[in-house]
C-alpha cells in the first residue's frame, strides 16, 4: 500500500507529520488517513518526492514487482523514475503555459479597457463638436 510505504519513508528520512502536512497543505488527520490509502493525488506523491529528495517510484516500494513479472527491481525503478521525471516535466511545463496565458488574457483585458477609454473619449469629443 503506497501510504504505508509514504509512512515508513518519512519515519526514515525524520519528516514529520506535521512538516508533511503543511507543506502538502492539508490537515494533520489528512496524511493519517493517506498512510492508509491505497492511492494519493499526483500532486502530493511529486511533492512528496520532492521532500524526501527521491524518485516517485520509491513511493511505491515493492508494489510494483507482482504486477510487472520478469523485470529486476532496478528495471522498474528505472522506468518508474523516467516516468516520473518526465510527468514533472510535463506538469512544469503546463504550468508555465497556464501562467503564460494568463499572463496574456490580463494583457488583453488591460489593452480593452484602454481602448474603450480611448472611444469613449473619442465619442465625447465628437458629440461635443459634430462637424
Amino acid at each position: 500500500m503506497i501510504g504505508e510505504n509514504i509512512k515508513q519513508l518519512i519515519h526514515q528520512k525524520g519528516i514529520t507529520v506535521d512538516f508533511l502536512a503543511e507543506n502538502l497543505g492539508v490537515s494533520i488527520q489528512n496524511i493519517y488517513k493517506m498512510f492508509k490509502r491505497d492511492s494519493i493525488e499526483s500532486k502530493h506523491l511529486i511533492r512528496i518526492s520532492e521532500l524526501l529528495d527521491i524518485p516517485i517510484g520509491r513511493l511505491f516500494g515493492g508494489m510494483v514487482d507482482s504486477t510487472y513479472p520478469g523485470k529486476s527491481n532496478k528495471e522498474l525503478e528505472s522506468e518508474m523514475d523516467n516516468l516520473s521525471n518526465e510527468y514533472s516535466r510535463v506538469l512544469k511545463s503546463n504550468e508555465e503555459q497556464i501562467k503564460f496565458l494568463k499572463e496574456q488574457v490580463e494583457f488583453y483585458k488591460e489593452q480593452s479597457e484602454s481602448y474603450k477609454i480611448m472611444l469613449n473619449t473619442c465619442l465625447s469629443n465628437f458629440n461635443k463638436n459634430p462637424e
